[in-house]
């Protein structure tokens, strides 16, 4: 029961985002009910079935219990938006043009067809608007550049197969396409790897769920007047470092040369990760940022 619910409330929530943000629906309205009330008594069977097939489609999309029941039909792993694929937006709406611009479009004069024009383009979605960038994601986004900076310094000619906390491994990515990640954005966003199965070790995916733990207590006690002294508290409290030499060496076994971790962590981690490299008869290189550590396994 509760699924369905969790369902309902996702297509809800998705019929008035898709309405609010995508003004190209009004569009597409405007074109039938015109094709609907003028045309339909000229226009040929396969035409008909085109309109009738389109306006099912709208209006099982348009009501929350039937627009789940399509949602589910395309296997529940996509949220609403997607469930619009199964509309011929755009050739409902060029055919209704195109019919148009035939029967009326020849007899507008040019300043007529620049203001439908205009028209046309304001409703097919946001033009876009300024705005500005928070300080603090300038901030982040400052950090993320130098921490790749520091990735190429330390490894300039070689393959860079970074282990981090999620987010930055999304941003490290942007910033640069030659770092390669040991997971990607479907260890977490299970739609996106929807069709992956077994895409990852066991091994591996405790390996995320630990990091992503332990990134929590970190930013908790990052809010803290003594961090450190509060991380100390909780590693007792939750004993997270009891598996962290586990967890790190699955990490470099499946490929990772390149671990980014919180400064805050860094005593913790720095003695740990020194003593798995030597085990390994690698050497480690290490450089710092304003908020993270960069440990280079070679």
């Amino acid at each position: 029961m509760s699924k369905v619910i969790d369902y309902l409330l996702r297509a809800c929530d998705g019929i008035e985002s898709y309405l609010s943000s995508n003004h190209y629906f009004v569009l597409l309205v405007v074109v039938l009910l015109t094709l609907w009330l003028t045309n339909k008594k000229q226009a040929d069977e396969k035409q008909n079935r085109l309109l009738v097939y389109t306006v099912v489609i709208v209006v099982l999309l348009l009501c929350p219990i039937s627009a789940v029941a399509v949602m589910i039909y395309q296997t529940a792993f996509y949220e609403y938006e997607w469930a619009w694929s199964m509309v011929p937006v755009t050739i409902v709406v060029a055919f209704g043009l195109v019919l148009f611009w035939n029967q009326k479009g020849r007899k507008l004069r040019k300043w007529g067809l620049i203001v439908l024009s205009i028209f046309l383009l304001c409703l097919t979605g946001n033009q876009g608007s300024f705005s500005k960038v928070p300080v603090g994601e300038v901030k982040i986004r400052g950090e993320i550049e130098e921490v790749t900076r520091e990735i190429f310094s330390l490894r300039p000619n070689g393959e860079n197969i970074v282990w981090a906390p999620k987010g930055l491994m999304q941003e490290i990515r942007r910033q640069d396409g030659r770092v390669l990640l040991i997971y990607g954005r479907d260890m977490w966003d299970h739609k996106a790897g929807a069709y992956d199965y077994e895409a990852y070790s066991q091994e591996l995916t405790q390996a995320y769920l630990w990091l992503e733990k332990v990134m929590e207590y970190s930013d908790f006690a990052a809010t803290l007047e003594q961090p450190k002294e509060a991380i100390a508290v909780l590693d007792e409290q939750y004993m997270w470092s009891r598996d962290a030499k586990n967890h790190i060496e699955q990490v470099l076994m499946a490929g990772a040369n390149t671990i980014v971790l919180p400064n805050l962590l860094s005593e913790y981690m720095d003695q740990l990760i020194m003593s798995i490299v030597q085990e390994k008869s690698k050497q480690l290189q290490k450089a710092y940022t304003e908020e993270y550590t960069i440990y280079v396994i070679n």
